[in-house]
């Protein structure tokens, strides 16, 4: 493994740290806990994932991307009123919803 290799995966799980240990204290937890809690979840992700390719896209949002599958997958060409009320937003957008989960599946289908 090349010397980059070991520096990147060291600055990944350490950021997780600390960014984990500041989300926690945002909370009012004791700074220790904080740190526990930090490195406790570094330590899992390098046990559980260690020696794993994975790939992070660079714009992910997992909440809305969720829905909006949630969304499409639910969607039969004539419910846009009835998944409006079942997700609490506008026709509108459960619209946009839709023309998103199309795009985005276009979008992978060409990669």
């Amino acid at each position: 493994m090349s010397k980059s290799m070991k520096i990147a995966r060291h600055e990944l799980l350490q950021d997780i740290e600390v960014h984990i240990s500041l989300i926690c204290k945002e909370f009012n937890l004791a700074d220790d806990v904080c740190e526990q809690i930090g490195t406790s979840i570094a330590d899992f992700i390098a046990d559980n994932y260690g020696g794993q390719v994975i790939s992070f896209p660079k714009n992910f949002k997992w909440r809305t991307d969720s829905r909006t599958m949630q969304i499409y997958k639910k969607f039969n060409g004539t419910n846009i009123r009835e998944l409006a009320k079942e997700f609490g937003i506008t026709e509108s957008g459960i619209r946009k919803a839709i023309n998103r989960a199309r795009k985005n599946l276009e979008t992978k289908v060409k990669a």
